[in-house]
């Protein structure tokens, strides 16, 4: 078994750092592309970049959902991981004839440019691994039946919670959640073997 100590936090690698063209457009004085740097983010960071892409919008019955923008949160999470240029910088935005770091990126870089950006900061974030992989890992979860998962899913399907969502509520939030699935599925199983007899 591994010493526990390797986890603490001044034994852990820090930041990650990494040098891109992202466009062969930006040339140095020798004809060079210029590299961009890029950093990687905490998830903590991640949490804030989705949260500003996150909204309150009203759905059916009255009732209020979360939606996450994802083009927005993207955004969010380049502009939070590029180093070089300053994006935040006031003369860079200005030249641009735009306020924002996120609207920079936009006008700045052709489609092509940015969605290579969006790849880098992604697999520099960790978010590299294949899609198909996930939901095969995911499904298996489910049908082994993975207390997290089905819970998760049953949130999803029968409360409309998304999973983002269940896992943004504190521990308490969950617990109550998870109780309250017990029960109603427990009464439903009631139900459905009244029914049979």
């Amino acid at each position: 078994m591994s010493d526990l100590s390797v986890f603490f936090a001044q034994n852990v690698a820090g930041e990650v750092t990494e040098e891109v063209a992202v466009s062969a457009r930006f040339r140095n004085k020798d004809g060079s592309a210029v590299l961009w740097k890029l950093r990687s983010m905490t998830e903590d960071e991640n949490e804030q970049c989705r949260k500003a892409a996150t909204r309150r919008v009203k759905g059916k019955n009255g009732q209020y959902t979360q939606e996450t923008n994802t083009e927005d949160y993207l955004a969010n999470l380049v502009s939070s991981s590029v180093v070089f240029p300053d994006l935040k910088n006031p003369d860079l935005q200005r030249s641009y004839g735009v306020l924002g770091a996120e609207s920079l990126l936009r006008k700045m870089l052709l489609p092509g440019e940015y969605v290579e950006l969006v790849q880098h900061v992604q697999r520099l974030n960790g978010f590299d691994q294949d899609v198909n992989e996930l939901v095969e890992q995911v499904k298996k979860l489910i049908q082994e039946g993975d207390g997290e998962a089905n819970y998760a899913y049953y949130a999803l399907h029968e409360l409309r919670i998304l999973p983002h969502e269940l896992t943004a509520m504190s521990r308490r939030e969950r617990a109550a959640i998870y109780a309250m699935i017990d029960v109603r599925v427990e009464q439903e199983r009631k139900e459905r073997k009244k029914m049979k007899k």
